[in-house]
């Protein structure tokens, strides 16, 4: 997600969960930085949408796939891989690659 937005690469050495973690946690109890947080939130959720509508023209992704779910479901699997990491340290984050590519071809049962 860094490169999508030109940022640099945030390392290995698993600061960067830790970090977003301590972040997290006071933007719940401190309205300064979860406004930030919110402020930085709406950014990457706004750049992702785009970037969903344009695959979903492109064919990339479906028809019917609506780009706002997509940019959240996305943000969401990155947060919950780094809070993994800022947890539990070993985890490798290449494991996280089999389970939505397993995800994306699933399709549900009628009615579910």
């Amino acid at each position: 997600m860094a490169r999508l937005f030109g940022l640099p690469p945030l390392g290995d050495d698993g600061a960067a969960p830790r970090l977003a973690a301590r972040v997290w946690s006071q933007a719940l109890r401190n309205p300064v930085p979860a406004g930030r947080l919110g402020q930085g939130y709406a950014r990457v959720v706004a750049g992702l949408v785009s970037y969903a509508d344009e695959l979903r023209r492109r064919g990339m992704l479906p028809e019917d796939a609506e780009p706002d779910e997509v940019a959240r479901s996305l943000i969401g699997t990155v947060q919950g891989v780094m809070l993994q990491r800022a947890l539990f340290p070993e985890a490798d984050v290449t494991t996280f690659r089999g389970g939505p590519r397993a995800l994306a071809g699933f399709t549900p049962e009628p009615g579910s």
